[in-house]
């Protein structure tokens, strides 16, 4: 996918309270494939159910960037749900990681350039969990669960992602 593409996505399911932020060269999203933009627009609206929870009153989150998480989950999910991503890897899952800024809602989104300060939540593509960056940590490093689990993506999307993958 081109960031063009995955902006164009982000900026057609837009919400109230989520928004797209175009910002050049700040994520490498060539390596996912496009047909995982039609989740896109489910974790924006569960980001938008959550709101609560990455914002507060007055503000919003602009989303800008999706990129291939470091490290892995590894589990038998991958093989069993035939969502294997990477051949000579089975066992991990393929996980992407969804940047965005906490601004407030009056914020001219036109004149941001950097992304200081940036936050991210991570998308398990295999499971269609998303979750916050501890969880994925204690997944990846198979520690007691700890984190915050946001919610899962619709079933009948993410198969549908990835049959055409």
């Amino acid at each position: 996918m081109k960031y063009r593409e995955f902006f164009s996505s982000l900026k057609r399911s837009e919400t109230s309270h989520v928004r797209a932020l175009f910002i050049k060269d700040c994520c490498a999203v060539q390596p996912i494939p496009f047909c995982f933009t039609l989740l896109l627009a489910e974790i924006i609206h569960l980001m938008e159910r959550k709101h609560a929870e990455f914002c507060q009153a007055g503000e919003i989150t602009a989303v800008f960037g999706l990129q291939v998480a470091p490290g892995h989950i590894e589990s038998d999910l991958p093989k069993a749900l035939h969502r294997i991503y990477e051949r000579q890897h089975p066992s991990s899952h393929f996980c992407g990681v969804l940047s965005y800024l906490i601004l407030p809602d009056d914020a001219d989104l036109r004149g941001i350039k950097t992304w200081k300060s940036h936050q991210s939540l991570i998308v398990d593509f295999t499971t269609g969990e998303v979750m916050d960056d501890d969880r994925y940590l204690s997944l990846s490093l198979r520690t007691s669960a700890s984190g915050k689990l946001y919610g899962k993506l619709p079933a009948d999307v993410l198969e549908t992602a990835w049959r055409l993958v």
